[in-house]
């Protein structure tokens, strides 16, 4: 996504699609049990941040690679003078 750069315009840049970072305070707290043997995984795996290559070990890779926004092209949108 990109804003239209036009004179006058101050450029920004727009909000994540996805998740940028996992971190032990986004385990799910539904029962302890469950808490628990998650934070157990979470803490077993390998991760070094935003796109940790794939290892020998379990590895957390976040944003995922299963997708999720539309690679599918841009769109303009005139009236609004921005580029999607």
């Amino acid at each position: 996504m990109c804003l239209a750069k036009r004179p006058g315009r101050h450029s920004r840049e727009p909000p994540a699609l996805v998740r940028q970072r996992f971190s032990e305070a986004d385990i799910s707290n539904i029962t302890p049990e469950s808490h628990r043997y998650c934070a157990n995984l979470f803490h077993s795996l390998e991760s070094r941040g935003m796109y940790t290559p794939y290892g020998l070990k379990q590895t957390l890779v976040v944003p995922g690679t299963l997708g999720g926004a539309t690679w599918s092209g841009g769109s303009l949108i005139q009236s609004w003078d921005i580029c999607l």
